[in-house]
């Protein structure tokens, strides 16, 4: 039985990629403060990050990215600008998603997208 099942998730995720070319099967797990630069990578938060001093704390660079936090705390320290950042020089559909996120404490702003276009903010507190 569990061969079964195992084939049954390969020819799931094969059909996915067939039908959406651009889905990544990538993760990255983050346990602090990060850039993240790659285009069609999910980031996995695995731990509360607490009373930051990082201006930009989670910086999102890359396009079609997920940012699954867990429910883990992204925290500032009252005098740090940004707890998520995306920014971009011109308009641009940047399909973000960004779940299950806690973010508190920054000075600027917990989440801040300028010229950012087509994203997916959910679960977020």
């Amino acid at each position: 039985m569990p061969k079964k099942i195992k084939t049954k998730n390969f020819l799931l995720g094969i059909i996915l990629l067939i039908l959406f070319p651009k889905l990544s099967l990538a993760l990255t797990n983050i346990s602090s403060c990060s850039v993240l630069d790659k285009e069609g990578e999910t980031y996995i938060l695995t731990a509360d990050i607490i009373d930051s001093s990082t201006s930009y704390c989670i910086n999102i660079q890359a396009n079609n990215i997920i940012l699954d936090c867990q429910n883990h705390i992204i925290d500032g320290n009252d005098n740090a600008d940004y707890g998520i950042y995306i920014y971009r020089s011109s308009q641009q559909t940047t399909n973000i998603t960004i779940k299950n996120c806690i973010v508190s404490d920054w000075d600027e702003a917990n989440i801040y997208l300028y010229k950012a276009d087509g994203n997916t903010l959910s679960l977020i507190h």
